[in-house]
């Protein structure tokens, strides 16, 4: 039988359990969506694997921790699902470089899908944890914050970008082999396609190129490696809720 410190209230595992859920799903969106991330923008794809990866840790955690660490435990949920839906927003409603095709997308898959599950771990961190009127402040504050940095985090994906090996030298040598070269490269160039504004905004061309997609294997494989986590933390929950339900009150004792 568990520990009387490790018993959980059924309330407290069901919220536990609906967040773990939640968690894993954003967890394995990010892990589909990480090849192709990782050739369009290198940071991104770096900061993509630092959400998936604290997805699953805060998944484990919410299947270990006890009672008395559920307060910041739930603020830690809030705090990372809200980074999720605002790394979601952002380059549909700013033009971040390495991202030219993702702005206005916001029904697109799997992004969408992501900040769904982002969206439900957070409601259910509001439930468990009843905000205060400075918890919401904090978290109001923290998206402001994150909106006022955007434009910094655009410039930084520009520092960031790799340049063209050799540096300005292979630009002018590139100049001067682009006549020869131009016959053997026009079957491999990426398509330029002009996609239409709207409103004041008007048109701009992109580069569509071939990004890497994972075979059927893979992603079988990466999804039950997903549900076999989020299955384990369940049944770990629900043992710890058990316990509560059979322990004897504190009067009997």
């Amino acid at each position: 039988m568990l520990e009387a410190e490790a018993a959980l209230g059924r309330r407290e595992a069901m919220l536990r359990a609906g967040a773990v859920a939640c968690l894993t799903g954003v967890a394995l969106v990010q892990a589909l969506g990480l090849a192709p991330l990782l050739t369009q923008s290198r940071l991104l794809g770096v900061l993509s694997l630092a959400a998936m990866s604290l997805c699953i840790a805060l998944g484990w955690t919410l299947a270990a921790a006890p009672a008395r660490a559920s307060p910041q435990l739930w603020r830690l949920v809030a705090v990372t699902a809200t980074l999720v839906v605002a790394g979601w927003a952002a380059p549909r409603a700013l033009a971040l470089p390495g991202l030219p095709g993702s702005r206005g997308r916001w029904t697109a898959l799997p992004g969408l899908a992501s900040a769904a599950l982002a969206g439900a771990a957070l409601a259910l961190a509001l439930v468990a944890a009843r905000p205060t009127r400075a918890s919401v402040r904090g978290i109001v504050t923290a998206a402001a914050v994150l909106a006022t940095m955007a434009p910094g985090a655009g410039v930084l994906l520009v520092a960031a970008a790799p340049g063209p090996p050799g540096g300005e030298a292979a630009l002018v040598q590139g100049g001067h082999a682009h006549a020869k070269a131009s016959r053997m490269s026009m079957v491999r160039m990426p398509k330029i396609r002009l996609q239409p504004g709207s409103g004041r905004h008007g048109g701009r061309y992109v580069m569509s190129a071939t990004s890497p997609r994972r075979d059927a294997f893979d992603v079988a494989l990466i999804a039950a490696a997903a549900l076999v986590f989020a299955l384990g933390a369940i049944a770990c929950l629900r043992r710890r809720s058990t316990a509560w339900d059979s322990a004897p009150a504190p009067g009997l004792l």
